[in-house]
């Protein structure tokens, strides 16, 4: 599956106004992970200096900076309205909301046995009007970690 490899540009302004992971969603608070001192040094800053917290379509991402991959993902899932979108080819992209040297991109996929792996689950967060948009999101390298084949 890593042979081909398409990857597109996304925009700051496409990615705007994403609510990301809501702490609310079960009724109770469920908070984002609290990193420790070493752990928030370590965390990818956004691009605009607003903190380290990715937010998608019903999820977030915070990413490391020492691994270039995420330190942790939280997602919610509302199993009564999922849909089901059908898989079309994989466009994965970078995330312009962060530096490029703080993301893993298809040069660790290149020539080997690893695949590319959904951190959050593709058909997870696909649910709700916004739906489609959701699925298109986890289709970001900040989302990805490498899997054997």
């Amino acid at each position: 599956m890593n042979d081909v490899l398409e990857v597109a540009e996304i925009s700051q302004e496409q990615l705007a106004g994403k609510r990301g992971f809501d702490p609310a969603f079960l009724g109770v608070l469920v908070p984002l992970p609290q990193l420790t001192a070493p752990l928030q040094a370590d965390a990818a800053p956004l691009v605009d200096g607003t903190g380290s917290e990715l937010k998608y379509v019903h999820f977030s991402v915070v990413m490391s900076k020492a691994r270039r991959l995420a330190r942790f993902t939280a997602v919610n899932i509302d199993g009564a309205t999922l849909q089901q979108i059908p898989r079309k080819r994989d466009v994965w992209y970078f995330d312009p909301r962060l530096d490029r040297d703080h993301q893993t991109g298809p040069e660790l996929y290149a020539g080997n046995d690893l695949d590319r792996g959904h951190l959050v689950r593709r058909l997870d967060p696909v649910w709700g009007e916004e739906a489609l948009e959701a699925q298109e999101d986890t289709f970001c390298f900040t989302n990805c970690s490498p899997q054997h084949k």
